[in-house]
């Protein structure tokens, strides 16, 4: 699905919104208004969109794309990575495949180097945007690691980078929060949206088990711990750096603010 195809479904949703008589006059007032936003910015009129289209999750096509660690090892902070990424982009999960060769669609990249996979999948679309998100923020964190703090596998730089994720998922789900707080219809809609997201990765749960055989498991948790007398603060510096980067889908530009 291109982006006006998706573009396109989420006008759909918001004017089926727009057209329910069981729908509160607020996020009756709130989705048209949206939708009419939408398309303006898009230069679509209302013959452009299928309303009548069947259940939008049932068009979505689900997959699944490989993403893989800095090193062999997956880091403590990559899991954090990997976790913020699914956040932000709510149709789709993740889950770590284990040590392979680098590849992208099957072919060797980065000089077939042997990595720790993590596998993104729900939308198809998504998916794919997902670890072209992971690899951004991959190389960001290690980059600045590197360049503060001298490393990022190990001792302060890796503390850095730790610090950096959890900025990073911090700020997200700050924003998060404030957008719930804003009015009862906004949060109606983050709801349900958060719902048609649930819907999408659980659909493409079963596609893994059925098409591929992956069964999935609970996850546990990584601790993470640092010993060195800088760890503190160049976690801090991290967790610092890491709110005020300004996080997009992929290809935008990101910058540290």
């Amino acid at each position: 699905m291109n982006n006006i195809d998706r573009i396109k479904d989420k006008l759909a949703k918001l004017l089926r919104l727009g057209e329910n008589s069981a729908a509160t006059d607020g996020e009756i007032d709130n989705a048209l208004r949206m939708a009419a936003e939408l398309m303006a910015k898009h230069q679509l009129t209302r013959d452009d969109i299928d309303t009548n289209a069947a259940d939008p999750i049932a068009k979505v096509t689900v997959g699944r794309h490989y993403a893989f660690t800095k090193g062999g090892n997956l880091t403590t902070w990559e899991n954090l990575i990997q976790h913020f990424v699914c956040e932000f982009i709510e149709s789709v999960a993740c889950y770590n495949a284990g040590k392979m060769q680098a590849h992208r669609n099957g072919i060797a990249i980065e000089g077939g180097r042997t990595a720790n996979a993590l596998v993104f999948y729900g939308s198809d679309d998504d998916a794919r945007a997902a670890v072209a998100l992971f690899e951004e923020l991959r190389d960001a964190i290690s980059t600045m690691a590197i360049i503060r703090w001298g490393s990022w596998a190990r001792s302060d730089g890796a503390a850095y980078a730790y610090g950096f994720a959890q900025g990073i998922r911090d700020a997200n789900k700050k924003a998060k929060r404030e957008l719930l707080e804003i009015d009862s219809t906004t949060c109606a809609l983050i709801i349900k949206s958060n719902e048609t997201s649930q819907a999408i990765v659980a659909k493409g749960k079963t596609w893994l088990a059925a098409t591929h055989g992956v069964q999935l498991k609970t996850k546990t948790r990584r601790s993470s711990s640092f010993s060195s007398s800088n760890a503190s603060s160049a976690m801090s510096e991290g967790r610092r750096d890491g709110s005020n980067y300004n996080v997009n889908r992929p290809g935008a530009r990101h910058s540290i603010a």
